[in-house]
């Protein structure tokens, strides 16, 4: 399971990567708000199942410090995103945390990343 979550997180290379801190890192911009979140939990649901971090779920504060300088957006836009994929169930919501599900994750893999990669 570590490995499989270990090779999953190098195909995010150069979009996604994670901190010493264990913090997830946004490295390009991703395009819309929707993805970004959907690139940001899966990067994290990853990190957490190679041991790299404490959780599995992001709060909007962890998804905007995720973006820095990179990917600039507002906490609301952040939190509306969030909360409409949650409402779309395309992610799941814990309290004031959001993750994705296996089935999210293997979508993302076969459809998202791969125009990602694509872009430029």
């Amino acid at each position: 399971m570590k490995d499989e979550a270990a090779d999953k997180f190098i195909q995010l290379a150069g979009i996604v990567g994670l901190t010493s801190d264990g913090e997830i890192a946004v490295l390009r911009n991703i395009g819309n708000t929707e993805d970004f979140v959907i690139a940001c939990l899966v990067a994290q649901s990853l990190a957490h199942r190679m041991g790299k971090t404490a959780k599995q779920t992001m709060s909007a504060d962890d998804l905007i410090g995720a973006g820095g300088m990179v990917q600039k957006t507002a906490k609301q836009t952040i939190y509306n995103a969030a909360s409409a994929l949650a409402r779309n169930k395309i992610i799941q919501k814990r309290g004031n945390e959001y993750f994705v599900s296996e089935r999210t994750e293997l979508q993302f893999f076969a459809a998202k990343l791969p125009q990602l990669l694509k872009r430029t």
